[in-house]
């Protein structure tokens, strides 16, 4: 009894101690970014104000003035391994808005017509910032309409600094690895130009603006679901009623020939879905991703379903021998004698009633197709062997 008491004991001191350990290695993450900015900040002459205690996934708001002006330096989890190490200033509410570096993928989106990115007339500035917000247009061109406002975001991006616009303000902020470094992060400098950015955004009195949570495209969210779920669990229901081919190269091609089909088929649909919103293209990348998991394998299935349903030939029967028997998840096969001179063994599935009564030894008719596509396939034992005499 006191055996186990102590060791009831140490295993709870163990897992708390583990516990501990990870909280502490947490937050020592966040305290290394917030320290890199607060540096930075420092040797400018900034001045810490206030200090707000924050928790496991979100580091310290540290309040601080710089030039005159405050700002808020804080870092938060916003994944497993990646990290959002932040600069804001407090201003009136603005509309939801992400200004990046316009890459490759914003500009694929563009051109297929998938995302649409509001233009604010800067050649300079509409090449480089690719602006991701929900609201209309109207709206983001007012927010972008002053030449300080772009050029201060245009500095921050030639920083390494995201901007954000918000109901809190403006932000800019670097995503960054968990355990990477930000020694060279340029603070300061992004903090001055976050003051001059906030000085020159407009008003918009009392105006409400969206606030996209985690889901922006509820009906693309549903249609993945639905493709995702719908695909994986129709090829597990199509698979358990085919039996087996045997023409294993062109089976492979028919698999990754049909699943790819009706893959791309799917990536069609989802794009009406996503066409039109500034993260269109982005949305549609990680949607088609996630149904490739459902749609590829039900098209692989579908295909190899239809070369056995859609199948009038004639039946070759053989009588052969049971060699093996095996049972995996309630899925249950034989293994039996090639009838073919110099053959392999050939896998033979089975129904529960087929395969319980077979024994090892026993003789069996199998049933050969040729395929609608011209790929042999050999037919699920469904009936009880007869007896033997």
């Amino acid at each position: 009894m006191a055996t186990a008491l102590i060791v009831t004991v140490l295993v709870v001191a163990g897992a708390a101690g583990l516990v501990a350990l990870v909280v502490r290695l947490s937050r020592s993450m966040l305290d290394s970014k917030e320290a890199a900015l607060l540096a930075g900040l420092a040797s400018a002459g900034a001045t810490v104000k206030a200090t707000k205690e924050g928790g496991l996934y979100e580091g310290n708001d540290v309040l601080l003035e710089l030039d005159g002006r405050e700002l808020i330096v804080n870092a938060k989890y916003v994944s497993r391994s990646l990290i959002r190490a932040n600069l804001l200033v407090k201003t009136g509410f603005l509309p939801w808005c992400i200004i990046t570096r316009e890459r490759a993928v914003h500009r694929m989106g563009k051109s297929l017509g998938i995302s649409r990115e509001v233009q604010t007339g800067d050649e300079a500035f509409d090449r480089q910032c690719y602006v991701d917000s929900p609201e209309r247009a109207e709206t983001v061109k007012r927010l972008l309409a002053d030449a300080a406002v772009r050029e201060a975001v245009l500095g921050l991006l030639a920083l390494g600094f995201l901007v954000q616009t918000s109901t809190r303000g403006v932000e800019a902020f670097q995503i960054v690895p968990v355990a990477g470094s930000m020694k060279d992060v340029k603070s300061a400098e992004a903090a001055r130009l976050l003051l001059k950015l906030a000085s020159s955004v407009p008003g918009f009195g009392g105006l409400a603006f969206k606030t996209p949570g985690a889901v922006r495209n509820v009906p693309l969210a549903v249609l993945v679901v639905l493709l995702t779920v719908g695909g994986f669990l129709g090829s597990i229901a199509l698979e358990d009623m085919l039996g087996v081919t045997m023409n294993r190269g062109a089976v492979l091609a028919l698999v990754v020939g049909c699943g790819a089909a009706l893959w791309a088929a799917s990536l069609a649909l989802l794009s009406l879905v996503a066409r039109g919103s500034s993260n269109g293209m982005q949305a549609l990348l990680f949607s088609g991703l996630l149904t490739l998991f459902g749609v590829a394998p039900f098209g692989a299935t579908l295909g190899v379903g239809l070369n056995q349903r859609l199948d009038a030939g004639p039946v070759v029967t053989h009588q052969v021998k049971v060699l093996e028997k095996h049972t995996r998840r309630d899925q249950h096969h034989v293994m039996v004698e090639p009838w073919e001179s110099g053959g392999r063994q050939v896998r033979v599935e089975a129904t529960c009633e087929a395969f319980d009564p077979l024994e090892v030894g026993d003789v069996v008719t199998v049933k050969v197709h040729s395929g609608a596509l011209g790929l042999t396939w050999v037919e699920k034992l469904a009936d009880a062997p007869p007896p033997t005499l």
